[in-house]
């Protein structure tokens, strides 16, 4: 959860700036893991934490403001991230976002570290993001694994490009929930995700409605 909204009256105008100057992502990386039709028979594309980087950094720093990201300590299995963004007057807004990691090996970690700092950097300054190898090797897909979804999905489910923009929103506004409650309102959203999506974003939603409840205990 972004700490100290509230105070930080400069930073929240600097970033009003910068985000109407941010440019669009490029998107260059191909994720295998979602192959469709024609064009996207290879898989899709998205926008990777480079892309996403490059085209807001310009008007981040031209409106005073930088952000840094630093891996924390976490529980087996999950990796941890810490986002801060500062203004050049001093105040800061800071969240921690966690992501479980399905393999106990290096890429794995790294995988899911990359994709946790792609989905937090990107719901800090605001910008939405599609679905970095797109943390398959942290969600277990790999050469062994076919591309293909073998659980059907929903009759309302949306394409590929629409069911990732799906889930990157329901992730920012996760990161950004202020309340249990506020992560109980996404439910009917999250509800409406095929199986193996729900499956995938679960974790993170259950473990940011526990952080926001030990938090809101006096």
């Amino acid at each position: 959860m972004p700490e100290a909204q509230n105070g930080t009256p400069k930073l929240n105008a600097a970033l009003a700036k910068a985000q109407a100057a941010f440019e669009a992502a490029s998107k260059d990386a191909l994720n295998p893991a979602f192959k469709g039709e024609g064009a996207k028979a290879k898989g899709t594309r998205y926008a990777d934490l480079t892309a996403v980087v490059e085209a807001t950094r310009p008007a981040l720093t031209a409106n005073d403001l930088a952000v840094t990201q630093e891996p924390m300590e976490a529980l087996e299995g999950w990796v941890k991230v810490r986002t801060t963004l500062l203004h050049s007057s001093g105040e800061e807004r800071s969240s921690i976002l966690a992501l479980p990691c399905a393999q106990k090996t290096a890429q794995a970690y790294g995988s899911a570290l990359t994709y946790a700092r792609r989905y937090a950097y990107s719901a800090m300054v605001g910008v939405v993001v599609d679905a970095d190898d797109d943390g398959n090797a942290a969600s277990g897909v790999g050469e062994k694994k076919t591309a293909v979804r073998t659980e059907p999905r929903k009759p309302d489910a949306a394409p590929t490009d629409d069911l990732e923009k799906e889930k990157a929103l329901i992730l920012a506004s996760a990161q950004a929930a202020r309340t249990p409650s506020d992560i109980d309102a996404l439910r009917p959203r999250f509800n409406k995700l095929p199986k193996p999506d729900q499956d995938e974003l679960s974790p993170h939603l259950t473990s940011r409605k526990a952080e926001l409840a030990k938090a809101a205990k006096p």
